[in-house]
């Protein structure tokens, strides 16, 4: 079980933000990959929405992870960071002190991005593709057809 769950690790933390709680359910009920929920690469109680912590001010980071695309980047809590993360104080740390007003990269470093460069989020190759098909039908006749299936990676 231990070559299943990879280590989470920090590659490193590109920006800094204080909102409501509310504002955040916000902006990351919008950001979900097949590493990120809800902004989050760990479950985050939503709150039922009437609660008078939604005006209640967080600091979230902005992690870049190692070995996953800037698409993967969530905005993490300093106590789940340090919770979760090997070495996650020694990444804070690091940001406090090269960070600009809460962002690690200079407008000339981000371009046109909020955060970063939007380009480090454009696919320049395709690496590989997995066809998952509940359907058969181009296996029909080839003799190929269970064995095919065992073949394919499970997404």
């Amino acid at each position: 079980d231990d070559d299943e769950e990879e280590e989470i690790k920090i590659q490193r933390i590109i920006a800094s933000r204080s909102e409501t709680r509310k504002r955040w359910r916000e902006i990351c009920g919008k950001m979900n990959t097949s590493e990120v929920d809800n902004g989050s690469r760990w479950f985050q109680d939503a709150g039922d929405g009437n609660s008078d912590d939604d005006n209640v001010f967080e600091e979230r980071f902005l992690v870049k992870w190692t070995n996953l695309s800037f698409l993967h980047c969530s905005w993490e809590g300093q106590d789940d960071l340090i919770a979760q993360v090997d070495n996650a104080k020694t990444y804070l740390t690091t940001f406090f002190r090269k960070s600009e007003n809460g962002l690690l990269f200079d407008a000339d470093e981000r371009g046109d991005g909020e955060f970063f460069d939007p380009r480090y989020v454009q696919i320049e190759r395709i690496l590989e593709v997995v066809i998952d098909s509940e359907d058969d039908d181009e296996d029909e006749g080839t003799g190929t057809g269970s064995s095919s299936n065992n073949n394919k990676k499970n997404a």
